[in-house]
């Protein structure tokens, strides 16, 4: 009798143990993840950008990761636009959505620093501009994203691209909804990896809009190894920029890493 009910208490607490960890299943990505990437623009070097998946916390009573980010121009290009941005977001484990994102940015002649409150249940944004004391509330229709939580988001639901794929995108003052599809496997090549030979990735794409791309590894990795994503000049003239991965230092636990990865190290 005995046994029986130590028997069914594991089981209770087997049940019980699974029940609270639903949704937060192994990641294709962990703590301790760095990727680096090189900016261009007309063949040019522009500066570089950093991610880094920093840690595991919580915020209002939720399990968050904290993903860390760097934006800096190279000297060439700070003699005519300077750009040093550092943010934060604090990314749901377990719906892998944008909970909240400091943003204190450099660019320009513009200094500020932002906060992005994000309700994606109650589906509103409210803006804070902690440097000029303003704020603004703003009413989404779909989940809300960054371009870098987006790609968090794919590398672990890259099903839910294979149709046209719609959420809110998040602008410095607002919000514009966005549409991304896979368009299936190409060949790229990427600047710092191979100017020659040419690798393969899957092409998502902004449906419409101003056709941003993004190229990730197929791998189970699924990392972005190139970002395009085309700058509006005048006289309706478009300058591609590019962000091209360089470098890559995998998290904890992420174990063997494909060859591709081994030698772009921090």
């Amino acid at each position: 009798m005995r046994i029986r009910i130590l028997v069914l208490t594991l089981v209770f607490v087997v049940v019980a143990a699974c029940s609270s960890h639903a949704g937060d299943g192994p990641h294709v990505f962990a703590v301790g993840e760095k990727i680096g990437y090189q900016l261009h623009a007309a063949g040019l070097y522009m500066g570089n950008q950093t991610t880094v998946l920093e840690s595991v916390d919580r915020l209002d009573g939720r399990d968050v990761y904290i993903i860390r980010g760097y934006t800096k121009s190279s000297r060439f290009m700070n003699m005519f636009y300077r750009v040093d941005d550092k943010w934060l977001v604090f990314v749901d484990r377990h719906e892998l959505v944008p909970l909240r994102l400091e943003k204190n940015m450099w660019e320009g002649k513009r200094k500020a620093f932002l906060i992005y409150h994000i309700d994606q249940q109650g589906k509103r944004v409210v803006f804070e501009n902690i440097t000029s004391g303003s704020s603004k509330e703003k009413e989404a229709e779909h989940l809300v994203f960054d371009l870098f939580t987006l790609v968090y988001y794919y590398r672990q639901y890259p099903e839910r691209f294979d149709d046209v794929f719609t959420f809110e995108f998040l602008e410095e003052r607002s919000l514009k909804t966005i549409q991304f599809k896979n368009e299936g496997k190409v060949m790229i090549k990427v600047i710092p990896i191979s100017n020659r030979k040419k690798i393969p990735a899957y092409k998502l794409m902004q449906v419409g809009g101003i056709g941003i791309e993004i190229y990730v590894s197929t791998d189970e990795l699924r990392i972005p190894l190139k970002i395009v994503t085309p700058a509006r000049l005048k006289k309706g003239r478009t300058l591609n920029v590019e962000m091209n991965l360089d470098k890559y230092k995998p998290g904890e636990g992420q174990g063997d890493i494909p060859e591709l990865y081994r030698d772009l190290t921090f």
